[in-house]
């Protein structure tokens, strides 16, 4: 009897969504068509409370502190979310989380100023063998615009 008692347990433990699983499915979830509008509202409201609960939110200055860091992780770029990817869903204080990416940021501009830079190349600019001008001796080439529409052979009656 331990022995399944301790199995669910492990299984429970194993399958529980993670605040992070809820976060996503609060903020992304949909509405399917011909759903009513109480049935969006209870599944919000689930997701919501999982993300919560499941980051020990109790009190409103808690929550405050939860919804200013989930926009803070919204503005970071996804090559510093990697960098903190162990971590990144345990973030739920905005000046822990503003002080690891100001001490990552200062870390990787430091990192840029020392590298040596080399110049740009310019593109080649192409250049065009030079032909010779041609001739331009066609038989219209020496009538002016008056004398293209008159003809040549006088207009009998």
């Amino acid at each position: 009897m331990r022995d399944y008692v301790n199995v669910k347990e492990v299984l429970l433990y194993r399958f529980k969504m993670k605040p992070e699983t809820f976060r996503l499915k609060f903020t992304k979830y949909q509405r399917k068509s011909g759903a009513l509008w109480k049935e969006l509202v209870f599944e919000l409201r689930n997701y919501f409370e999982g993300w919560i609960d499941g980051l020990e939110v109790k009190d409103f200055k808690s929550l405050k502190c939860l919804m200013i860091v989930y926009e803070l992780k919204r503005r970071v770029s996804n090559d510093i979310k990697d960098n903190f990817l162990d971590e990144w869903g345990d973030l739920v204080d905005p000046l822990e989380l503003a002080g690891k990416l100001d001490q990552y940021e200062s870390v990787r501009s430091s990192r840029k100023t020392n590298h040596v830079r080399v110049p740009a190349r310019k593109p080649l600019e192409r250049v065009r063998p030079s032909t010779p001008k041609r001739d331009n001796t066609s038989k219209f080439a020496e009538k002016s615009e008056y004398e293209f529409g008159k003809s040549s052979m006088p207009k009998g009656n």
